[in-house]
C-alpha cells in the first residue's frame, strides 16, 4: 500500500491542481499505450432489432460473436450502407450489444459498422480537466474530502429515523442514518447483500430530507437496478408522475417501469408536442432531401445538360432572328425611301424639262437653267441596289438561322420526351419549372433544418429546466462528462454505485458536482480496468476509490472507520456457497438469512446432484485437452460437459442457469452446444466472468477451461486477495443462488498452484463442502446416444442428435463406416501412427482415395521415434497411395509436439477427443474417448477453432518423402505482423498503405488465403478491379470451401 499522503489517502498530492496533474498523466500514459499498442474499435454487425426510442436514440440491439470490451455511452460512428451517422454503445453483454442511434431505421437494421476510438473517453476526459485548469471553477474541497485528503465534517440531519415498512435489517438502517448524517460514506455491499434495495430506501430518505441526488453507476445496468428498487415504493409514485425522478440516458434494456424515468417520456408529459414537431419537421425533412435528389438525378443528367445547351443555342437563334427580321425591316423601310427620293428626283426633273420651253426669256435675263438631276437619280438607284443585296444577304442568313432555329426545336422536342420517359415525368413542361422547384426545396429544406434547431434550442432550455426542478437525477459515470448538460449542475448528494469498477479521475470529476457523498460497492469483485501497465495508469486508472479514500487500509489495520458501512446478511446464495468466499474475501463476517436458506435448499434439492449445493466435478480422470484458439483457450470436453450439466438442471426444474468461464472463445463454443441441444437462451446463459457480475441465476456451472498441454491461466496464479485473481473467482462463485457446479481438472491444478494461493484455496474449499464427482460416466449417460454407430447419415441415428461419444472399440467401427462414405476430404491429426493401426484404416483410406477423396495424414515428427525407419517407410508407402502425409516440422509447421486427436469427414462429421487414430492399439482404458459432431454450424466452427483449412491451404508440395507442417516461422510472425498493421491502416481508410503491408505479407507468406481475401476487398475499394478479381481467386484456390470468399467475389461482381 503506498504511503498516505493525506488524512486517510493512499496516494497522491495533497494539492488538488497536482494532484489533477497526476490524473492527466495518468490518462495521457492510457491514451498514448491505445493509440500505438491497443486496437481501434470496428465492429460490423448485423440483424439488429429496434428496442426502444430515447430521447434523440433510436436503440437496436445486435447480436455478438465475440464480447467487447467498451464502456456504456461510448460515441461511436455508425455506417448504414455509405450513410454516416453518430451514436452511443449503450451496453453489452457476451453476445449482444446495444447501439442507440441517431436515426430510425424501422424495427431491423440488416447491415451497420460501427467505429470507435478506444481512447475517445479518455481524450474528453484529458479535456475536461484542461477545461477545470484553465478556468479554475471546480470546487476540490468535496472531491478532496471523497479521496482521503481532507477528513469529512459530521451533518446535522433533521430526521435520522427509518420506518420499518422498508424492512432492512440493521446494518442497511447504518446505511441510511450514515449518509444522512456525514459527508462520506462508504458502503461495503458484499454480494446479495441487499445493496441495491439499500440505495433505493436512502433516495426516498433524501428526498424527504429535500437533498438533490446525483445517482450515478459504471454501467447503465446497475443504474436501473436501482431505480426500478425505487419504483416498487408506493410512496415514490408522485415524484415519478411529477418529474422528480429522472434517468438520463439510455436504458440497459425495454424496461416499462424504467421507461416512466427516462427524460423524453419526462418531456413528452411536459413538452410532448415539441418532440412530435421534431418528428414531423424530420419527416418532411426527408421528404423535401428526397425531391431534392429526385430533382439533382435529372438536371445533372447528360440528357438535360444537353437539352440546356440546346435551347441556349435556340434562345441565341432566335434573339438573332429577330434581330435579322429588323434589319430586314429597316433596310426595306429604307428602300422605299429611297424609291421616294428617286420618284420626287425623276418629277422635279420632269418640271425642268417643261419650262425648257421659256429658254429664250432665259437667255433674254441674262440667266442659265438648274443642272441635270441625271447623277442624283443614278446615285439613289445605286443605293436602291445597294439596300436590296443588303436585304438579300439578310433574308437568306435568317432563312438558315430559322433553319437551325428549326432543328434545335425538334432536337429539344425529342431530348424533353426523353428526359420525360426516363425520369417518369407527367408532362414535359415541369422540366422548365425543375431549377425553380429546386430552388425552392433548399429554402424550404433549410427553413424545416432552422425550425428542428429553434424547437431544439428550447427542448434544451426545458431539460434544464427539468434538471433544475429534479430531486434526483441518474446516470453513467461517462455521462458526468461526456455530456454537456452536466457539466455545471450542481446536486447536494452524489451516489456512486459500482463504485469498485470506476476509474478514480472520472470519480474525481463527477464528485465536483456535489459536496456530499456515498460509495457503494465490493472491493473484492472486478477493480477498474486500464490497458497500460505504465506506473501512473496503474495507480490511477487500476485502483479503486476504497483503496484510495484509505477504506481497504482500515479493514486490514483493525481500525474503525466512521465512513464505512458493511453490509453482513446475504440474500442470495446458499449457506454453503457463501461458505466458500466467506472466509478468505470478507474474513468470515458474512451471515445468511434464515428465509434464504430455506429458499435455497429447495433448488439445491433438485438436480443435477440432487441434495448438493455446491458439487466439484473433476474431468481429471479424462484429462481432457485444452486447446489455443487465438489468445483465447478451448476445452471441447469440459463444453460439452458444462452445456449437458445447464440441460440436466433446466430439466430437472430449476429455473435459470448460467455457465461462466474466463475465456471468450470458450464461451462461444459453449453457446453452440446449447443452441445444438435446442435449449432456452432465455433459462441459461453463458458469460465470461468479467460480464457476469451483477447476473444471480438459480444455479451456476463455472467451466475453468485449464488443462494439458498449456500452462495455467495468469488469472490463477496470483495469492494476493487484492489480486485481480480473487475478484474474478468471487464474482463468479457468488452469481449462484441454490446450486454451484465447478468444471475443473484437479489433478492439473494441483500440479501447478501451491497452497496460499487464491485459487488453491477457494479450489480446496469447494471440495471440502461440497461432492466431488467423476465427469467420466457424465456425457456416457446421455439417453439421446444410446444405440447410435455412426454420424455419416447412412446408419440409424435419432433424428435429434448432434453429437455422440465413443470408446475405442465403437469409434473405429463407426469412423471407417464414415470414411466408406466420404466424398470429398478426410483429414486426420494423429500425435502417433503405427502400421498395426495403418494395416487396419488402410483399405478404407485407399478406397476414399480411389473415388477421388483428398487424404490428409497429420502426425508428429519422428525424430526421436524408435522405429523411425519403419514409419519413415510406411509414410512412404500411404505416399504412392495418394494420402497426403503431413509430418510436423519446428521450421515450418505447426507444434512439433502438437497434441490434437481429431478428424474431419468431409463437412459431415468432426471427431476429437483422446484416441491417437492412427496408433491406437485396441487396448484402450475407459478414459480413452472420442466426441463426434454433426452439426454443420457446430463443424464449422471447429474447422475454424482448429485452423484447418488455413494448416491445409498453407501447405507445399511433398517432394519426395519429404513433408511439411506448420509451425510459425519467422517469415510468418513478420507476415502476420504485417497484416496487422495493414488492419489498422484499414480502420484507418488508408488504403494504400494497407495494400502496401498486405502485398508485403504476401511476399512473406503466400499461403494465407485471409491475406489474399483482404487484399481483394482493399483493392475493390481504391477501384483496382482487375488486381481485387486475382486477389480474392488466389483466396479461394488456397481454401475452396471457404463460402465467406465466395460470397464477397459474387456480391462485389469479381465472378
Amino acid at each position: 500500500m503506498e504511503k498516505s499522503t493525506g488524512w486517510r489517502a493512499t496516494a497522491g498530492s495533497s494539492n488538488p491542481v497536482e494532484l489533477i496533474q497526476a490524473f492527466r498523466q495518468a490518462i495521457t500514459e492510457e491514451i498514448v499505450y491505445i493509440k500505438t499498442k491497443g486496437r481501434d474499435i470496428q465492429l460490423d454487425l448485423k440483424n439488429g432489432e429496434f428496442i426502444t426510442k430515447s430521447l434523440e436514440y433510436f436503440i437496436y440491439r445486435f447480436p455478438l460473436d465475440v464480447p467487447v470490451k467498451v464502456s456504456d455511452d461510448t460515441p461511436v460512428d455508425i455506417y448504414v450502407g455509405k450513410k454516416k451517422t453518430e451514436g452511443l454503445i449503450v451496453t453489452s453483454g457476451d453476445d449482444y450489444i446495444d447501439i442507440a442511434i441517431t436515426e430510425d431505421y424501422g424495427l431491423t437494421i440488416h447491415n451497420i459498422t460501427v467505429r470507435s476510438d478506444t481512447s475517445a473517453l479518455l481524450d474528453l476526459l484529458l479535456k475536461r480537466y484542461d477545461d477545470l485548469l484553465s478556468n479554475g471553477n471546480f470546487d476540490t474541497i468535496g472531491p478532496m474530502k471523497l479521496f482521503g485528503f481532507i477528513e469529512p465534517e459530521p451533518i446535522n440531519a433533521c430526521d435520522l429515523t427509518v420506518s420499518d415498512s422498508f424492512h432492512l435489517n440493521e446494518c442497511q438502517k447504518q446505511v441510511i442514518t450514515h449518509a444522512l448524517s456525514q459527508e462520506v460514506t462508504f458502503v461495503w455491499g458484499p454480494p446479495g447483500t441487499g445493496k441495491t434495495k439499500t440505495l433505493s430506501v436512502l433516495l426516498n430518505h433524501l428526498i424527504r430530507a429535500k437533498k438533490t441526488v446525483l445517482l450515478i453507476s459504471h454501467t447503465n445496468l446497475a443504474l436501473d437496478e436501482v431505480i426500478k428498487k425505487f419504483a416498487e415504493d408506493p410512496e415514490n409514485r408522485s415524484l415519478i408522475d411529477d418529474g422528480k425522478v429522472i434517468r438520463y440516458g439510455n436504458p440497459s434494456n425495454n424496461d416499462p417501469v424504467i421507461k416512466n424515468f427516462l427524460l423524453d417520456n419526462v418531456n413528452d408529459r411536459i413538452i410532448g408536442v415539441a418532440y412530435q414537431k421534431i418528428d414531423e419537421l424530420k419527416r418532411q425533412l426527408r421528404d423535401c432531401e428526397q425531391k431534392i435528389t429526385q430533382i439533382l438525378i435529372i438536371t445533372e443528367s447528360p440528357d438535360y445538360r444537353k437539352l440546356k445547351y440546346c435551347e441556349e443555342e435556340l434562345a441565341e437563334d432566335e434573339n438573332k432572328i429577330a434581330a435579322l427580321s429588323e434589319k430586314i425591316r429597316t433596310v426595306k423601310l429604307q428602300i422605299v425611301a429611297c424609291y421616294r427620293e428617286k420618284n420626287q428626283l425623276e418629277t422635279e426633273a420632269e418640271e425642268r424639262l417643261k419650262k425648257k420651253s421659256g429658254k429664250g426669256l432665259f437667255r433674254l435675263l441674262g440667266t442659265s437653267p438648274s443642272p441635270k438631276p441625271d447623277a442624283a437619280i443614278d446615285e439613289k438607284i445605286l443605293q436602291i441596289q445597294q439596300l436590296k443585296a443588303s436585304e438579300k444577304a439578310l433574308s437568306d442568313e435568317l432563312h438558315y438561322a430559322e433553319i437551325n432555329a428549326g432543328e434545335l426545336k425538334s432536337d429539344i422536342q425529342k431530348m424533353r420526351e426523353r428526359i420525360c420517359y426516363t425520369h417518369s415525368l407527367a408532362e414535359d413542361r415541369l422540366i422548365d419549372i425543375l431549377p425553380v422547384q429546386l430552388s425552392d426545396l433548399r429554402e424550404e429544406f433549410s427553413a424545416i433544418e432552422s425550425d428542428i434547431f429553434e424547437i431544439k434550442k428550447e427542448i434544451v432550455k426545458y431539460e434544464n429546466f427539468i434538471f433544475g426542478n429534479a430531486m434526483v437525477v441518474g446516470c453513467t459515470l461517462t455521462k458526468c462528462y461526456v455530456d454537456r448538460n452536466l457539466q455545471h449542475c450542481k446536486f447536494d448528494v452524489m451516489i456512486l454505485d459500482e463504485a469498485s469498477m470506476a476509474n478514480l479521475p472520472a470519480i474525481f470529476y463527477a464528485a465536483g458536482r456535489a459536496s456530499q457523498y456515498v460509495i457503494a460497492g465490493d472491493f473484492r469483485q472486478i477493480a477498474p480496468i486500464a490497458q497500460s501497465s505504465g506506473p501512473n495508469a496503474s495507480l490511477w486508472l487500476k485502483r479503486d476509490i476504497f483503496s484510495q479514500a484509505g477504506i481497504v487500509e482500515s479493514i486490514k489495520a483493525g481500525r474503525v472507520d466512521s465512513r464505512l458501512v458493511m453490509l453482513k446478511e446475504q440474500y442470495r446464495m446458499h449457506p454453503k456457497i457463501a461458505g466458500i468466499i466467506n472466509d478468505k474475501m470478507y474474513a468470515g463476517q458474512l451471515i445468511t438469512n434464515d428465509q434464504t436458506k430455506t429458499d435455497r435448499d429447495q433448488i439445491a434439492a433438485l438436480p443435477p446432484y440432487a441434495g448438493h449445493a455446491v458439487v466439484l466435478c473433476d474431468t481429471s480422470k479424462i484429462n481432457p485437452w485444452c486447446s489455443y484458439s487465438g489468445s483465447s483457450k478451448i476445452n471441447l470436453y469440459s463444453a460439452m460437459l458444462a452445456a449437458k450439466l445447464a440441460e440436466s438442471a433446466i430439466a430437472g426444474g430449476i429455473k435459470s442457469a448460467g455457465i461462466i468461464t474466463p475465456y471468450k472463445k470458450q464461451v462461444k463454443l459453449i453457446e453452440k452446444q446449447l443452441m445444438e441441444q435446442n435449449i432456452d437462451r432465455k433459462t441459461v446463459s453463458v458469460t465470461t466472468i468479467h460480464k457476469s457480475q451483477g447476473n444471480e441465476k438459480d444455479c451456476i456451472i463455472i467451466d475453468l477451461v485449464e488443462g494439458l498441454p498449456h500452462n495455467l491461466g495468469k488469472q490463477f496464479r496470483s495469492s494476493s486477495i487484492d489480486s485481480d485473481t480473487a475478484r474474478l473467482i468471487n464474482v463468479a462463485i457468488s452469481r449462484a443462488k441454490g446450486k454451484l457446479i465447478v468444471i475443473s481438472n484437479n489433478q492439473y491444478f494441483s500440479e501447478r498452484l501451491k497452497p496460499g494461493t487464491i485459487f488453491h484455496d477457494l479450489l480446496q474449499e469447494i471440495c471440502n463442502k461440497g461432492l466431488v464427482v467423476d465427469s467420466e460416466n457424465l456425457l456416457l449417460s446421455n439417453p439421446a446416444i444410446s444405440g447410435q454407430t455412426t454420424l455419416s447419415g447412412k446408419a440409424e441415428i435419432s433424428p435429434d442428435s448432434k453429437q455422440l461419444i465413443y470408446n475405442a472399440t465403437e469409434f473405429y467401427r463407426a469412423f471407417i463406416v464414415d470414411i466408406d462414405h466420404a466424398s470429398s476430404r478426410i483429414v486426420i491429426f494423429s500425435p502417433f501412427i503405427t502400421r498395426k493401426r495403418m494395416d487396419m484404416l488402410m483399405n478404407p483410406l485407399k478406397a476414399a482415395v480411389a473415388r477421388g477423396v483428398k487424404v490428409h495424414l497429420i502426425i508428429r515428427n519422428l525424430k526421436e521415434d524408435k522405429t523411425r525407419a519403419d514409419k519413415e517407410k510406411l509414410i512412404e508407402e500411404l505416399t504412392l497411395q495418394g494420402i497426403n502425409a503431413i509430418i510436423a516440422s519446428d521450421t515450418n509447421g505447426v507444434r512439433s509436439s502438437f497434441h490434437e486427436k481429431i478428424a474431419l469427414i468431409d463437412k459431415t462429421v468432426f471427431y476429437f477427443g483422446s484416441l491417437n487414430i492412427l496408433s491406437q492399439t485396441g487396448n484402450a482404458g475407459t478414459s480413452d474417448y472420442m466426441f463426434a459432431f454433426a452439426s454443420p454450424r457446430t463443424i464449422e466452427d471447429l474447422i475454424r477453432y482448429f485452423r484447418i483449412d488455413i494448416i491445409l491451404g498453407r501447405q507445399t508440395q511433398p517432394k519426395g518423402r519429404q513433408t511439411t507442417f506448420l509451425k510459425k516461422s519467422f517469415d510468418e510472425e513478420m507476415a502476420d505482423a504485417q497484416f496487422g498493421a495493414a488492419i489498422i491502416h484499414l480502420r484507418q481508410q488508408k488504403y494504400k498503405e494497407a495494400v502496401k503491408e498486405l502485398k508485403a505479407a504476401i511476399k512473406l507468406c503466400s499461403f494465407k488465403p485471409d491475406y489474399h481475401y483482404y487484399l481483394s476487398k482493399t483493392l475493390l475499394t481504391i477501384d483496382d478491379v482487375t488486381g481485387a478479381r486475382k486477389a480474392i481467386d488466389k483466396a479461394i484456390e488456397l481454401s475452396p470451401d471457404n463460402v465467406e470468399y465466395r460470397e464477397f467475389k459474387t456480391t462485389s461482381g469479381l465472378s
